[in-house]
């Protein structure tokens, strides 16, 4: 499966007639979007895109809890009761909730129908969008059920991201600190030296989708490379899952922020990264995102979601992406679970 590159466009009226042009032969266009993004950017686009106009809008609720199976199930009830055939498109307009469910919906509707990816947070844009893969959730559980599916276009306007709450924008932040961590120290750098958001400069969106578009190519089945993108998500996962359930969710994030640091202490403890290194990325982190004022929850707390890892090859160990320098990661580490424990209980007394 080769994946999608970003066409980046600087305002909507470029997006949309981009866009235009791409759906210039189809008569059945759907599009999916979440209350939040209807409200800030679906106008724009339905100015100056004439088939969104046209479009059979389906509308979720904002947030994690749109990537459920009940959801799932409802938008493919709305495209077969609109007689929706194999020829038909699916736009998929939102963060990476939108994204993630509508690539789903998409790639399993009559076995597959094409789907659009407009990405409107840094999170989507970033990361999500990018790579083809789709997923819903199962419960608390983090993208448990999902397919590798590739959109036929994912376009971007930086743009969208103006109306980007604050924590939303440091979401979107923390995975492209991701991708200097494990394949590109100079764009670690430059992201630390930047001021607040919500804007951020295109290039810089351009380089982090070529990182993770390079590992992606390189292994697009996520049997090897590709697990490098997994840094900071096997603990951020299991916190993310941990928060929902207990009717405290944050953003993505800022639970895969909290992961990477975790999972960089653990790569010191296990010998892989130098000490002072590791103490330098983790205070980094520290200073961009922020522990709730409650704290962290404990590991004891995180572990019975560690079972849902998709990664996972062992009972009595997990499977991690850990670093040996500052823009180069290591994937597949299996560590027995105390040693997981002991980096996330390090991290939790800091």
């Amino acid at each position: 499966m080769s994946v999608t590159p970003l066409r980046i466009y600087p305002e909507v009226t470029q997006l949309g007639a981009a866009l235009d042009t791409l759906l210039s032969d189809e008569s059945e266009i759907y599009l999916i979007t979440d209350s939040h993004v209807a409200a800030h950017c679906l106008p724009g686009l339905i100015e100056h895109s004439a088939a969104c106009r046209h479009a059979d809008i389906l509308e979720v609720e904002p947030g994690e809890g749109s990537k459920s199976p009940e959801i799932a199930a409802h938008c493919w009830n709305h495209l077969a009761e609109a007689g929706a055939t194999r020829h038909a498109k699916l736009v998929c307009l939102g963060g990476g909730v939108v994204t993630d469910l509508g690539g789903f919906i998409a790639s399993t509707y009559k076995r597959g129908i094409p789907f659009v990816l407009l990405p409107t947070s840094l999170m989507a844009m970033a990361d999500a969008a990018i790579g083809g893969k789709t997923g819903i959730d199962l419960g608390a559980a983090k993208n448990v059920v999902g397919t590798f599916a590739r959109a036929e276009a994912v376009l971007v306007c930086p743009e969208w991201l103006a109306s980007l709450p604050q924590r939303e924008w440091e979401s979107g932040l923390a995975e492209m600190l991701k991708h200097g961590l494990v394949a590109n120290r100079a764009h670690w750098n430059t992201l630390l030296a930047l001021g607040p958001g919500p804007a951020i400069p295109a290039e810089l969106l351009e380089t982090t989708a070529a990182i993770k578009l390079d590992i992606c190519k390189a292994d697009p089945w996520e049997t090897g490379p590709r697990r490098l993108l997994n840094f900071g998500h096997t603990f951020g996962h299991a916190l993310e899952s941990t928060l929902l359930a207990a009717g405290k969710p944050i953003p993505h994030g800022h639970c895969i922020a909290a992961g990477m640091q975790a999972e960089t202490i653990l790569s010191a403890n296990c010998g892989l990264l130098p000490r002072e290194e590791a103490d330098t990325i983790v205070q980094a982190l520290m200073n961009l995102f922020a522990a709730p004022p409650e704290g962290w929850p404990t590991f004891d707390a995180l572990e019975p979601f560690f079972h849902f890892d998709k990664k996972r090859t062992s009972r009595t160990t997990l499977n991690f992406t850990l670093l040996r320098a500052t823009g180069e990661g290591i994937w597949d580490q299996e560590m027995e679970i105390e040693e997981a424990c002991r980096a996330w209980t390090a991290l939790i007394s800091a």
